[in-house]
């Protein structure tokens, strides 16, 4: 499932751990996921077009009330981005960042040797045939994340090498890599709905295990020294498996670690890393991610045995406890996307199935409509910071794109 405030919350998340259908991948190094189809595309530069010439249909507005009249665009007619790719490649795309919105899609190619050379192309939202490409470097970027001017990603650079490094690099709005920072101790990241990033690090040594938390801000910059959440001695069993969420009220973080699914803990942290909370017991350790909703709390998901997403319950913000889930978010057994809408105005999500269209909620939960386009069910899509909706075409060779500017600013 995917979470964004036109930003995708989980980065870089443990193996099995993928958040909400999210552009995410196993640890900082990226991994090869399901590629292009047999047949890819031609190989030549990426093309634009005018989009389809038709829009389909108009939402279904239900019945509007003011808290959902401005909720129910209509899609109008995309743009429309075609990657050449060869059989064994793969693409992807990132959420437009916050300024007039960029499209970042990215161009994956998997070496005999093992190695992945990637290419991010950087198109203007409103006009596709502006833009822009990046290569990064060998353990660069597999994922980007909007920022509310720019980018952020995470590298593992010098991989298997006593050198090797993990950082935060800095794209512009335009995608030309603005610098890079050493992240210390994190080695997974998780977004800051308001701008920046947290990082987690899990670690074990002779001494024992630590839970290490470090901020960075909307260009990667550490801010402040890394923080000890938790930690045991030598003897314990291994080190444990974390994951942190961003709440909207005031950037505060709830961190949480444990064993399995049967033991586990959390904390609530204030931005620079101090404890709000003591330790606590969530309740539930099935945990995959923790998604930011509009009143300031964190939603738990968990997935099931056939890897579906769906959510819990809830964590009030500086909280040492959970509470029942908004109406509209329960019972969704197989929640594909949920996003939270530009400038706090409500939600989006979409269930799994070829026939589920976008659902549309305002803030507090009110169902105002749904909306379809004509390609919707081809695969993912995503909600930039800047309202613009992209979608991307499994059909074919998987590398073509489409989206519909500012479509919920």
């Amino acid at each position: 499932m995917r979470l964004a405030s036109g930003l995708a919350v989980l980065l870089f998340a443990a193996a099995g751990c993928g958040g909400l259908g999210q552009a995410s991948s196993s640890g900082v190094v990226p991994q090869p996921d399901a590629g292009v189809p047999a047949g890819g595309a031609d190989a030549g530069a990426p093309s634009a077009d005018a989009g389809l010439p038709d829009a389909g249909p108009a939402p279904d507005a239900g019945g509007v009330t003011a808290a959902c009249a401005d909720l129910l665009p209509r899609p109008g007619i995309p743009a429309v981005v075609h990657l050449s790719a060869s059989e064994g490649d793969s693409c992807s795309s990132a959420p437009p960042d916050g300024l007039d919105g960029t499209v970042p899609l990215r161009h994956s190619v998997y070496e005999s040797s093992g190695s992945v050379s990637t290419v991010w192309y950087f198109y203007r939202a409103s006009d596709p045939l502006e833009s822009s490409a990046t290569q990064v470097a060998a353990g660069g970027p597999y994922a980007l994340f909007a920022q509310p001017r720019g980018f952020l990603g995470g590298s593992q650079l010098n991989q298997g090498l006593p050198t090797q490094s993990v950082v935060l690099e800095a794209f512009d709005h335009s995608g030309h890599s603005i610098g890079r920072t050493e992240a210390g101790a994190a080695t997974r990241f998780f977004a800051d709905p308001a701008g920046g990033m947290v990082g987690i690090e899990s670690s074990q040594s002779s001494t024992g295990w630590t839970v290490t938390y470090s901020r960075f801000d909307a260009l990667g910059k550490p801010e402040g020294a890394a923080r000890t959440v938790a930690s045991a001695p030598a003897g314990s069993a291994g080190a444990p498996w974390a994951l942190a969420g961003i709440s909207l009220q005031e950037g505060h973080a709830l961190v949480l670690w444990g064993f399995g699914r049967s033991s586990c803990t959390a904390r609530w942290l204030d931005r620079g890393g101090e404890p709000l909370t003591e330790p606590f017991d969530p309740g539930r350790c099935n945990a995959r991610a923790l998604v930011p909703l509009l009143d300031g709390s964190l939603a738990l998901e968990s997935s099931d045995l056939e890897a579906n997403a769906f959510l819990t319950v809830r964590f009030p913000d500086a909280t040492s406890t959970s509470t029942p889930l908004p109406e509209f978010l329960l019972d969704r057994t197989k929640l594909r996307e949920l996003f939270l809408l530009p400038n706090g105005r409500g939600y989006a999500l979409r269930q799994q199935g070829a026939d589920h269209a976008l659902e549309l909620f305002s803030g507090a939960g009110e169902k105002c409509g749904e909306l379809t386009t004509p390609e919707l069910p081809a695969g993912p899509l995503l909600i930039g910071r800047d309202g613009t909706l992209v979608e991307q075409d499994y059909t074919g060779a998987g590398c073509t794109f489409r989206w519909y500017p500012q479509l919920f600013r």
